[in-house]
This record gives C-alpha cells, sequence and structure tokens, in this order.
C-alpha cells in the first residue's frame, strides 16, 4: 500500500485555506512508457507553500481521486520500468526533471521524461535541492537573448 499527501478539493480550513489529508492508494504497474518510483525524500520548499496558497501558476500535475498532489522537488529510486523505457532501469535515483511531479507521496508512476537520473550521492539530504536548480538550469538555458 501506498500513500500520498493530497490537497482536498472539497474541504477548506477554519481561515478558507486549503486542507491536506493523507490517503491510501495501491500500487499499479508501470505502462510501456512509464517508470514506478520510490520517494526517498521530499522536502517543503517556499514554492510549495505558494502552490498551496494559489499564488504560484504552476499547478500540480498529478492527481488522486481528482485532488491535486503537491511536491515539486524529491529524490526517488525507480522501482520498475515499463518496457520502452530507455533510459532508466531498476535501482536508479532520480530527481524530477519537470515542476508539479507530486513528490509528497510515497511512490508515484511517471513517465521517464519527467525523470533525470543522477549520480547516487553520500548524502540523499544533498540530493533534494538538485530538482529546483536542475529546473532552472533547462529554463535558463533555452532562453534567447533580451
Amino acid at each position: 500500500m501506498a500513500q500520498a499527501l493530497v490537497i482536498s478539493s472539497a474541504e477548506k480550513d477554519d481561515a478558507g485555506g486549503p486542507v491536506l489529508r493523507l490517503d491510501d492508494f495501491v500500487i499499479q504497474s508501470p505502462g510501456p512508457k512509464e517508470v514506478l518510483i520510490r520517494f526517498l525524500a521530499a522536502p517543503i520548499n517556499p514554492l510549495d507553500v505558494l502552490v498551496l496558497t494559489g499564488q504560484y501558476p504552476v499547478k500540480p500535475n498529478h492527481f488522486h481521486q481528482d485532488n491535486p498532489i503537491p511536491g515539486y522537488d524529491g529524490v526517488a529510486e525507480v522501482i520498475a520500468c515499463g518496457e520502452s523505457v530507455k533510459h532508466l532501469s531498476s535501482g536508479d535515483i532520480i530527481i524530477p526533471s519537470r515542476f508539479g511531479i507530486g513528490s509528497w507521496r510515497t511512490h508515484a508512476i511517471v513517465t521517464e521524461c519527467w525523470l533525470q537520473k543522477i549520480s547516487l550521492p553520500r548524502e540523499i539530504e544533498f540530493a533534494l535541492g538538485l530538482p529546483s536548480s536542475w529546473s532552472k538550469i533547462c529554463v535558463l538555458s533555452s532562453l534567447g537573448t533580451g
């Protein structure tokens, strides 16, 4: 059994803010181009607070029963790969390569293009800053002059 911390679509707290709820779900097998990952660590960053309060334009891309799964950064281990996955294999350590992966859960199934393989760091905490840095590098490298 896996778990996800979701933003409840049906509930608000006393101040009208979001309510987070821990949901259980069954781990599925990945499809042909998908990867099953197990999160090793997923921090709470200032960006996550902006998402929770609706102040950030990029919203979570993954859902459990219509409830968004927050979490933009994390480090995970590849558990299983679909037969068409080319660049990852079981045991690889990955970070998200895109915002909105929904890292506040124990397991996820995502397409290979959402993941960036990294070398195994001596301290897993070191890798927690890599997703934000990687995303910034990718965005900045695609900018033109001016």
